[in-house]
């Protein structure tokens, strides 16, 4: 796209359906971005320690981000890092399955 910008519509959830510019900003690491070392912090989600002790909250440790973009596919040329969870099934590591 010419003007840079690739997602029509984002979500974020940690445990409630109901949030406002502060309980989003809250979700990242650096709740401030004029506090962030570089332009790549800015998209850094906290991790489940500071979620819980932010929001006061122990099941507070996932949040889910969904974004919405044109014709479906994102590009992974516009991502940085993909961190995945270790997923499980009938005794089948899913990353494991994948690499096979």
């Amino acid at each position: 796209m010419a003007d840079g910008k690739v997602t029509i519509n984002i979500a974020i959830c940690l445990r409630s359906a109901g949030a406002n510019i502060i309980t989003v900003n809250r979700l990242f690491k650096y709740e401030d971005v004029q506090d962030v070392p570089n332009e790549y912090a800015k998209s850094h989600v906290a991790y489940s320690d500071i979620l819980i002790d932010r929001f006061s909250d122990p099941k507070a440790k996932s949040p889910e981000v969904s974004c919405v973009v044109e014709n479906e596919i994102l590009s992974f040329k516009k991502f940085f890092k993909i961190l995945v969870d270790l997923y499980v099934i009938n005794n089948q590591n899913l990353l494991e399955k994948q690499e096979h």
